[in-house]
């Protein structure tokens, strides 16, 4: 099978912006090896059983999705606000339309507060098709760890995270496309692509009126 297109996306400043680079790269560093930017603060990792994912879908209708249906599941959380997700979502749409008939399902889980109208003209800009999640309140606290977007988690069939990534740098990407191609194949996943700065931002990179 043919390599799916990558989009290197230019880096953006994230989550210690100002702060300086080595200040950066210790709060990017805890957000990739999952350990908690706050004390007390929930993570989920590789390991851990995936929360059921409750919501609304941008179509209007009710979601409810269990991630223990003997399915892999690649969840994304991401925000039309969020540049380096925009870069990131046609690469899981391929992923998605790719493998159709693997038992891949691909769901983005909106932390936005657009309507669905501009989140599903926004994703037809992009072609993207799978599905699109508004969750109930409280999904920070059931699924930690999310503090920068994108956020991705990659869940197998039993239901449990086999791997978390946080950004959208091009090898971030393309080690995220082979992770689920190995794991699809029942293959050994390869080590975790961890770049000094992700391409990734927090809620302190949104643009007023955003």
């Amino acid at each position: 099978m043919p390599p799916l297109n990558t989009p290197n996306t230019p880096n953006r400043r994230g989550l210690a912006a100002g702060r300086g680079r080595p200040a950066r790269r210790l709060l990017w560093a805890a957000l990739l090896l999952a350990l908690p930017v706050h004390a007390g603060t929930l993570v989920l990792a590789p390991g851990d059983s995936a929360p059921t994912l409750r919501g609304t879908t941008t179509e209007g209708k009710r979601a409810l999705i269990d991630f223990g249906a003997n399915q892999f599941t690649l969840v994304n959380f991401w925000a039309t606000w969020c540049e380096p997700c925009k870069g990131q979502m046609p690469t899981l749409q391929q992923l998605a339309d790719a493998h159709l008939d693997d038992d891949l399902r691909v769901v983005g889980v909106l932390f936005d507060t657009a309507t669905d109208e501009a989140v599903n003209a926004f994703a037809d800009a992009l072609g993207v098709k799978y599905t699109l999640v508004r969750p109930r309140a409280g999904i920070v606290n059931s699924w930690g760890g999310v503090g920068a977007l994108p956020t991705s988690y990659l869940i197998d069939r039993d239901g449990v995270i086999r791997r978390r990534y946080v950004g959208a740098t091009a090898e971030q990407i393309e080690g995220l496309v082979a992770d689920v191609r190995s794991a699809l194949a029942g293959e050994p996943l390869a080590p975790l692509v961890v770049p000094d700065e992700p391409n990734a931002v927090t809620s302190r990179d949104r643009k007023p009126g955003r």
